[in-house]
């Protein structure tokens, strides 16, 4: 057992460390979490993991691989320094790119978003509210199948409430 110990001490500490930081990842999520959710509330902690979400695509389009293929070449020519720097810039450039494609995808989608039609209703309340709709824009265009989301704002005296929700619509 002492001889596997020496032989693998190198792996068994990094192993070792990794899984006590994979733990109290996982243990301070779980007690943070329901605090997080009391604190801001459900809606808005369910908007801010649709974005977390949304932009985790885009996280995807810029490491591309690059944490696995660029550790094992690393791995493969560790004595060799030339080869290393050389690995490392190529990686560092080519995520660079990928970061600014990225980052221009992103900006045409978050600034292509456009406000489909203002409803005004005095007769809302705080309770259950119907608003009719044809569906159409400011243009009188009939929108196209996808997800899109509503903004409601409530005056009420000196109260506003505003709620965000999601609308399907499949035709």
């Amino acid at each position: 057992m002492r001889k596997l110990y020496t032989e693998y001490k190198t792996q068994i500490k990094n192993f070792s460390s990794l899984s006590i930081l994979n733990f109290a990842n996982y243990f301070f999520s779980l007690i943070i979490f329901p605090y997080i959710v009391r604190v801001i509330g459900v809606e808005k902690f369910g908007m801010i993991n649709f974005a977390a979400a949304f932009v985790a695509y885009f996280g995807l389009l810029s490491d591309y691989g690059f944490s696995w293929s660029a550790t094992q070449l690393i791995s493969i020519n560790r004595n060799e320094k030339t080869k290393i720097d050389k690995n490392y810039s190529a990686v560092l450039s080519i995520k660079i790119i990928l970061i600014i494609i990225s980052f221009m995808l992103l900006s045409i989608i978050v600034f292509s978003l456009v406000r489909i039609i203002k409803l005004k209703s005095t007769e809302l309340n705080y309770d259950f509210n119907r608003i009719y709709w044809d569906g159409r824009d400011q243009d009188g265009d009939l929108l196209a199948n996808g997800t899109y989301l509503y903004k409601v704002i409530l005056h009420s005296g000196n109260t506003t409430k505003n709620v965000i929700q999601k609308l399907a619509i499949i035709r």
